[in-house]
Formats: C-alpha cells, structure tokens, sequence
C-alpha cells in the first residue's frame, strides 16, 4: 500500500484542499508532517544524500572534516 508524505508549511496550508482533491481522484492514505518534523526529515534527507556521496567518491567523513580545518 502506497503512503503519501506531504511535508512543509506548504502542505499544511493546503492541507484541506489536497485531501479533497485526494478524495476525488486516487485516495492514496495522507500523512502530513509538521513543521518541526519536517525540518528534521529533510535535514536527515540531505545527510543520506551527503553520506552517499561520499561513499561513492571513496571519501571517508574524518578525511572530509579534516579538509575544512
């Protein structure tokens, strides 16, 4: 089963309108993260990002702290 995720202010401002509109046509279950969470989920996000890219690159992350000093 498919979970929508809608996260930031914006979402929550239209937060009724996209459930109508969710309601009319796929019905998908709607989650809506708050502020606060939000923050955290796309700061978490950008680090996954960062670590992978990293690990592809073959940097290790004492390597690229140690390059900022």
């Amino acid at each position: 089963m498919w979970i929508a995720y809608l996260i930031g202010e914006g979402a929550l401002v239209l937060k009724s309108y996209i459930g109508e509109i969710n309601e009319k046509e796929e019905k998908y279950p709607l989650r809506f993260v708050s502020q606060k969470e939000s923050i955290w989920m796309i700061a978490r996000a950008y680090f996954k990002l960062l670590m992978i890219y990293l690990a592809q690159k073959g940097i290790k992350i004492d390597e690229a702290a140690a390059s900022k000093e």
